[in-house]
């Protein structure tokens, strides 16, 4: 080998060892509020894959929002009565949900429905957020299919705290049997955190938490 093909040699294994180690900015991503605005894009739109756990992740323009919707899908290996066991569990929320800090069941209105108070860390430093929310369950054996939904309560008092309060989110949950024991699990939410977000902040959660809630949620399912 020459010297000059020596020296270009060392060049690229030094640009791409840079290449590396460069620092990634979060509010180098896309901003999603001018996004909104963008008409190209009106749809679900896939902006996240996981073939080896059969997860895809989806967003959505919502008119007259801050913030787009988002949409999981997945193929969980459980059956609907054990991913249900799992969504009815308050107390083991912390273990899978994402940046879940704290939960509290206020009050119990029945069987099927629940009123609960979340506290989620905020990244970036940034204010918890919290919310009160009616949780209402409702499930049928044939066929096996559990339908969840989750609906802020506005004006809610809940226990003393400094944090943000979420000022709306709505949450819809859907598991129904798949083959060989398995079940098909979606989720949609809408969430308005409240106060102010930096555009990094927003981007942050909402490409994060929905495939990081479903990772949290196989792993207590016993999954990798």
């Amino acid at each position: 080998m020459n010297r000059r093909a020596a020296r270009l040699g060392l060049l690229i294994l030094a640009i791409a060892g840079w290449m590396r180690e460069a620092p990634v900015r979060a509010d180098d991503e896309p901003d999603w509020r001018e996004l909104q605005n963008s008409p190209h894009d009106l749809g679900w739109v896939l902006i996240r894959t996981d073939k080896l756990r059969h997860i895809n992740i989806f967003s959505k323009i919502e008119e007259g929002r801050r913030l787009r919707s988002m949409k999981a899908e997945a193929e969980l290996d459980a059956s609907v009565t054990q991913v249900t066991r799992v969504l009815t569990d308050f107390s083991g929320f912390t273990g899978w949900l994402w940046n879940l800090k704290s939960i509290t069941v206020l009050r119990q209105v029945s069987a099927e429905e629940f009123l609960l108070h979340l506290v989620f860390r905020t990244p970036g430093g940034l204010p918890d957020r919290d919310v009160v929310l009616r949780y209402q369950i409702q499930t049928s054996l044939n066929p096996p299919v559990t339908l969840i939904q989750a609906q802020d309560v506005p004006g809610f008092p809940a226990n003393a705290t400094e944090a943000v309060r979420i000022p709306d989110m709505n949450l819809s949950l859907r598991i129904e049997a798949a083959e060989h024991g398995r079940s098909r699990f979606s989720s949609q939410l809408l969430v308005d955190p409240g106060g102010q977000v930096p555009l990094w902040a927003a981007n942050f959660v909402q490409r994060r938490a929905p495939y990081a809630t479903m990772l949290g949620l196989i792993r207590v399912l016993g999954g990798s």
